[in-house]
């Protein structure tokens, strides 16, 4: 959660056979016990410092981006973050911001992510990138609307999005509206203090972890013999701060797959995880509780096909999610979330 990358060795350069102090790894198919009482929580870790206190407003009013593409426009309710990936831009200091004409197919939107303009270094072209998306508002499988990406710097802010003006309008509208959303961002941030990102914590995870060696790791190989690790996708059509924020913040996901003959117990499943994001516990849906060996803090949160494993160590967060399985069962997360903990916490150290 830091503009700088961790000193500390990363998972592809690192032997990850150690264990934590006081840790140990469930042998497959241990069964965590599941309690009423909560279990302890990680050590307090403050939310991380964010331009503008988090105030999309600040950055562009509703006014603003409605003059700017020619129609009312409204900010969408800020939510607590619901996966690590999510929680990567608050993470390093930048705030997702959104707004929307209605709620409609048809609606003009504005997709923006702010960051420290240190991020915006290295993207090709200050101007926009426009293209044909397919219009969702219109019977018509062949009509397309016009849609743009763009960069914004200003007063040490970095505005990357995406825009979409209202249905019906041509790709010059579109690059109307973010000239004007240009000079509000220019004349809104020239007003704004300077921004500090918050410093990295102590025993947070490294930023650049591979998958594939987090699987070929001493404590994930005894408890996932012969599975595949790969790096998971990210959507395409997104604002670039997304993707530089959760490279700078160590977010990552992991799709795990099965050995082609196996048969075990486990389904297929993905992990998110965000070094430093032990601060966004407070915002989850609330859960059911496991106590697992080596594990500070696991909440199973939701049921069947959608519940998540929301794991915590020190200042850590990982998310276990299983799909093709209708209702994991609770002591499934036991294996996997200690062995990932335990190699984790390894390279962290260092």
């Amino acid at each position: 959660m830091t503009l700088l990358a961790l000193s500390v060795v990363g998972l592809s350069t690192f032997a990850l056979s150690g264990c934590t102090p006081g840790s140990s790894v469930a042998a497959p198919g241990a069964s965590p016990s599941v309690t009423d009482t909560p279990a302890p929580s990680p050590a307090l870790v403050t939310d991380p410092a964010q331009a503008f206190d988090g105030d999309c407003s600040g950055v562009l009013t509703n006014d603003d981006v409605s003059a700017a593409l020619d129609v009312g426009m409204v900010i969408a309710a800020r939510t607590s973050p619901a996966t690590p990936m999510d929680a990567a831009v608050a993470a390093v200091g930048g705030m997702p911001c959104d707004w929307a004409q209605d709620d409609s197919a048809a609606a003009a939107t504005l997709s923006a992510v702010l960051l420290p303009e240190a991020f915006s270094s290295e993207f090709e072209s200050t101007e926009p990138a426009c293209y044909a998306s397919s219009d969702e508002s219109s019977t018509d499988p062949q009509a397309i609307r016009a849609a743009c990406s763009f960069n914004l710097t200003a007063s040490g802010f970095w505005l990357s999005g995406v825009v979409y003006p209202p249905a019906g309008s041509t790709e010059a509208a579109a690059r109307s509206a973010i000239t004007r959303l240009a000079e509000r961002f220019s004349a809104n941030t020239a007003a704004a203090a300077a921004f500090t990102p918050s410093a990295a914590l102590d025993a947070a995870w490294p930023d650049d972890v591979d998958c594939a060696a987090l699987g070929a790791s001493a404590p994930v190989a005894a408890a996932l013999p012969g599975w595949n690790a790969a790096k998971g996708n990210r959507p395409g059509e997104r604002p670039e701060g997304y993707l530089r924020a959760e490279a700078a913040a160590g977010a990552t996901t992991c799709l795990w797959s099965p050995p082609a003959d196996g048969a075990g117990e486990l389904a297929a499943f993905e992990t998110q995880w965000l070094p430093g994001g032990a601060w966004a516990q407070d915002g989850l849906a609330p859960g059911t509780e496991l106590t697992i060996d080596g594990v500070q803090r696991a909440v199973l949160v939701g049921t069947g096909a959608d519940a998540l494993a929301q794991v915590f160590d020190g200042p850590n967060w990982l998310e276990i999610s299983y799909y093709g399985t209708s209702d994991p069962a609770p002591e499934s997360y036991a294996p996997v979330a200690a062995a990932l903990i335990q190699a984790l916490n390894a390279a962290a150290l260092g």
